[in-house]
């Protein structure tokens, strides 16, 4: 059987080196050593996420996975 493969991989939790913007609010900052949620919707184009935003995002995403699952036959 083929391995399975992760489609989302790109998701993960980093730990800022340096302070940041959030990509979804510019007026939230992550600041230096502070963990926060960062994506790949493009190879190479990270989106840094705050504490304060990435619980939405994240539930928008579980939102449509779990409907794409839902519409399967």
């Amino acid at each position: 059987m083929a391995k399975v493969r992760n489609i989302i991989g790109d998701f993960r939790v980093e730990v800022a080196a340096r302070k940041r913007k959030c990509d979804v609010k510019k007026d939230h900052e992550i600041g230096a050593g502070e963990s926060h949620f960062a994506y790949e919707k493009v190879p190479g184009q990270r989106k840094n996420v705050c504490k304060l935003c990435a619980p939405d995002i994240l539930q928008v995403a579980q939102d449509h996975l779990s409907q794409i699952i839902k519409d399967l036959p």
